[in-house]
């Protein structure tokens, strides 16, 4: 596994079931920290042809019974912009030129709040290691024990070097990351099963902008490979998790698709994915 594509960010929801797109945030200027036109044309292109797709495989009656959720990772960047939903809210302007207003369930939410910009919700769980946040203690030990330069201190992170210290000061790793997107599967997952209930028949298309931090170590947790592997993540890249149904699950990352276990966790989910919003 060398890195994760865009392969997966493709329309792929079963019949009556749901599809969670996990993707990264589009390319961005690391000085201003606006999103980069040509990656913003490239997003616009991915779900140009993801509606493209639903077009192409599913009767007029299907396409107005296809429902839309949108979330991303609350993380802030330069001058406060939020890259994660800038690149989420792209994907939403595209679905709403095609679908209508109730279609897309964060219509139907307040749409200003602590968890909800610009009509996207704000998810806690996808954002970028929270040594950047609100572990910087962590941070700054992995400055001062590796050359001190951000290159050196994410193959640090990532390879989980420190593992004992960083325990010992509470800071999360990779594990923890892996965690926080079981964590958000799993109640996505409960959300989706709220909805069929209450829209049978229907199919739902969630999509979640996030960051190379989470995306990365996830993939390497279902590969099984080792922390210190490197899999690189493609801008707008990602994976889409799939559940029919039946309750069957499957993973496609690229090419690949496989089965997939939608993981119980013991943390509760946070209340703004947990609550149906119906």
């Amino acid at each position: 596994m060398e890195k994760v594509s865009q392969k997966a960010i493709r329309f792929m929801c079963p019949e009556e079931g749901t599809q969670i797109i996990v993707q990264r945030h589009c390319n961005y200027d690391r000085e201003e920290g606006f999103l980069i036109p040509e990656s913003v044309e490239n997003q616009n292109n991915l779900y140009e042809q993801f509606v493209e797709q639903m077009r192409d495989s599913l009767t007029p009656e299907e396409m107005k019974s296809t429902y839309f959720l949108f979330i991303a990772s609350s993380t802030k960047g330069k001058k406060d912009l939020q890259r994660a939903k800038e690149t989420t809210l792209i994907a939403k302007s595209v679905i709403e030129e095609s679908f209508k207003p109730e279609q897309i369930i964060n219509n139907q939410l307040k749409q200003e709040s602590s968890v909800m910009k610009d009509g996207i919700l704000l998810h806690s769980h996808l954002i970028e290691p929270k040594m950047f946040s609100s572990q910087p203690e962590y941070l700054k030990f992995l400055k001062e024990n590796t050359d001190g330069t951000m290159k050196g201190v994410f193959l640090a992170f990532e390879d989980d070097v420190f593992t004992d210290e960083r325990k010992q000061m509470g800071a999360e790793g990779p594990d923890e990351i892996v965690g926080r997107v079981d964590h958000t599967i799993t109640a996505l997952k409960r959300y989706s099963d709220n909805f069929h209930k209450n829209y049978p028949g229907c199919r739902l298309v969630i999509v979640s902008g996030t960051h190379y931090d989470t995306i990365s170590p996830y993939t390497k947790s279902v590969y099984g490979l080792p922390k210190t592997e490197y899999v690189g993540v493609d801008y707008c890249g990602g994976f889409s998790v799939t559940i029919d149904k039946e309750k069957k699950a499957n993973i496609t990352i690229n090419d690949d698709t496989m089965p997939f276990q939608v993981k119980e966790s013991e943390h509760k989910p946070p209340q703004q994915i947990e609550t149906p919003m119906f």
